[in-house]
């Protein structure tokens, strides 16, 4: 085997190693939190975080009825109920005809990861909606055994380079 090839298969390890731990990282690490929360009183809490760097998802869902749509922000609150930081998404459904027929499409679900330090703190969710009265949502808060980004850039950056060491190996021979 040449030494083009060789360095090829290392990076290729080590792009599919680096892979494998991202997935690893993206599994919950323990219980995940699900509940139902009324438009009217949304908040959630508290939520310990026993360890610095936490990585937290959180998902929200919604059934929307066609033709509206509904957004639903939330707040990171710390443990004397002061805001840290803001996210949100806007969850729809619409359907209607065109030259191909039916069509219909929906967004009824987003997520949001957070990285956490050590502490306690709540969530804090307002909703609007085009139809009111504005229907409850389900949240979940996951926890996550670390982030799985520094693990995906360099896997494919190592992949990509092994599969050209690979080509240009095999025009060389």
């Amino acid at each position: 085997m040449s030494r083009g090839r060789k360095i090829g298969n290392a990076l290729l390890f080590f792009g599919i190693l680096c892979l494998i731990s991202a997935g690893f990282l993206a599994f919950p690490d323990g219980d995940t939190v699900m509940k139902s929360l009324p438009p009217d009183a949304p908040l959630f809490g508290p939520l310990e975080v026993s360890e610095d760097r936490s990585v937290y998802k959180i998902g929200i869902r919604q059934s929307v009825p066609y033709g509206h749509w509904s957004h639903i922000s939330g707040e990171v609150l710390d443990k004397n109920k002061k805001p840290l930081f803001g996210f949100g998404d806007e969850l729809w459904a619409e359907t209607g005809y065109d030259s191909e027929g039916g069509w219909s499409e929906k967004k009824d679900a987003y997520d949001y990861k957070i990285l956490l330090d050590k502490g306690t703190y709540y969530l804090d969710f307002s909703l609007e909606c085009s139809a009111p009265p504005c229907k409850s949502f389900l949240m979940t808060v996951e926890k996550k055994r670390g982030s799985a980004v520094p693990f995906i850039i360099p896997g494919i950056i190592f992949i990509l380079l092994g599969i050209l060491i690979h080509m240009f190996a095999s025009r060389k021979s």
